[in-house]
């Protein structure tokens, strides 16, 4: 019984964390793709106040927001536009209507001249007004907006943003979810264990009871006693019925065996 008590508890086991596991992939499957979502929302959201921001400068201020103060350097956006878009906290990009960049933001500028490089290749080959699509880098992903100004760019020279952040956000969120299940998953397995086995032991106790009634049984002179049925109609009440009928038809049987063997020694001694 210890056996198969073992192997009850190893199958609940079993089933718990292949449970767990299916589980754990649905709940970090939908984890990321939430965190994609929200991740998409703030760079549509920051895409949005770039463009205020642009056109809110464009508006008040009379120069143009773009100047070339060196003609070896290029053109770039006016000393008093670029205060306020450094104030944005993620990768922004500018170009004017030929592709040149007229502003970087710090978080372009601290990339790599390969990242920056291929961030502006992939940028410009990217659809103006859509969602955001993922840019891979050297240095890692990328989800970026590209957006087209023409009222803006009429005016002060600015045709394109990009707007991006980092997927690592994305990632993060079911990244920490999933260690926080390694951590936890080998508890749960130990108490798993100990659950299942005493339970396994619960259910096994009618049928000790039933094995310690039958053991009183063996002998042919006991034959007149019965097992106890449970009240519960399950399969062990079914399983006790079957031996108390067994039991019964046995002691009929030695009784009818009693029988002929005095009727035979009494026969045997008669002359």
């Amino acid at each position: 019984m210890g056996s198969i008590r073992a192997r009850l508890a190893v199958a609940y086991t079993a089933a718990l964390i292949a449970t767990m596991l299916i589980f754990a992939l649905a709940l970090l499957t939908v984890r990321r793709v939430t965190a994609l979502q929200e991740l998409e929302a703030r760079v549509q959201a920051e895409t949005e106040q770039t463009v205020q921001l642009i056109d809110f400068a464009s508006n008040q201020f009379t120069q143009q927001l773009v100047v070339t103060p060196d003609s070896l350097v290029g053109a770039e956006v006016s000393p008093r536009v670029k205060p306020l878009l450094e104030l944005l906290p993620d990768f922004v990009l500018l170009k004017d209507v030929r592709g040149y960049s007229l502003y970087r933001s710090a978080q372009v500028r601290q990339l790599s001249d390969q990242d920056q490089s291929l961030l502006d290749s992939l940028a410009l080959a990217m659809p103006d007004d859509t969602e955001p699509s993922v840019i891979r880098l050297f240095s890692g992903e990328l989800l970026v907006q590209s957006r087209r100004l023409p009222g803006i760019g009429t005016r002060g020279q600015i045709e394109r943003v990009w707007v991006g952040m980092r997927t690592d956000a994305a990632q993060l969120a079911p990244s920490e979810l999933l260690r926080t299940m390694f951590v936890v998953a080998p508890f749960l397995v130990a108490l798993s264990v100990l659950f299942a086995y005493f339970i396994a032991g619960r259910a096994f106790r009618p049928i000790d009871r039933i094995i310690d009634q039958v053991e009183a049984i063996t002998d042919g002179r006991s034959l007149h006693r019965r097992l106890a049925i449970g009240a519960a109609g399950d399969e062990l009440a079914r399983l006790s019925s079957t031996l108390n009928a067994m039991i019964e038809r046995l002691e009929t049987s030695f009784g009818a065996l009693r029988r002929f063997t005095a009727d035979a020694s009494h026969e045997l001694k008669t002359p």
